[in-house]
């Protein structure tokens, strides 16, 4: 009796064993795909005013190119300011990251195709065409935050 009582014993922790392997590889997979929804897309421009340049009507068309389906966060503004420091952490990493620069457009996209479909919206390539020469010296930098 002794026997098959083990035998039964046995069948059940295989058993058991499969099903935390199930679990192990469901929770990776979930985990995988939460991270892939999370991934989202920092972008960055930072500039120097070109001599000639309508700084506010420029900041003023920038703003309007805030899209709240696309992006989580947007600003427009003095290089460095303390809307920057959502994405350097401190208020002294955002004067340095933006160092030598005037004005700066920051955003968080909501993940990379939101990014691609804001870079190659309409009202971007308008702003561009209207605006083409307002910065003399450009800094334009992307990066994937989770």
């Amino acid at each position: 009796g002794d026997t098959i009582a083990r035998e039964r014993e046995r069948g059940r922790e295989r058993e058991r064993e499969k099903g935390r392997e199930e679990k192990k590889k469901k929770s990776k997979e979930t985990i995988t795909k939460v991270l892939e929804e999370m991934v989202r897309v920092s972008h960055v421009f930072l500039w120097k005013w070109a001599p000639t340049a309508p700084r506010e009507a420029v900041l003023s068309e920038l703003k309007k190119l805030f899209d709240e389906e696309l992006l989580d966060f947007f600003t427009v503004g003095p290089a460095g300011n303390t809307s920057f420091v959502d994405l350097w952490g401190t208020e002294e990493g955002a004067r340095n990251a933006c160092q030598g620069f005037d004005a700066g457009l920051a955003l968080i996209a909501k993940d990379e195709a939101s990014f691609r479909s804001w870079w190659s919206s309409p009202q971007h390539a308008d702003f561009m065409k209207e605006y083409p020469d307002f910065a003399d010296t450009k800094l334009n930098m992307e990066w994937l935050v989770a």
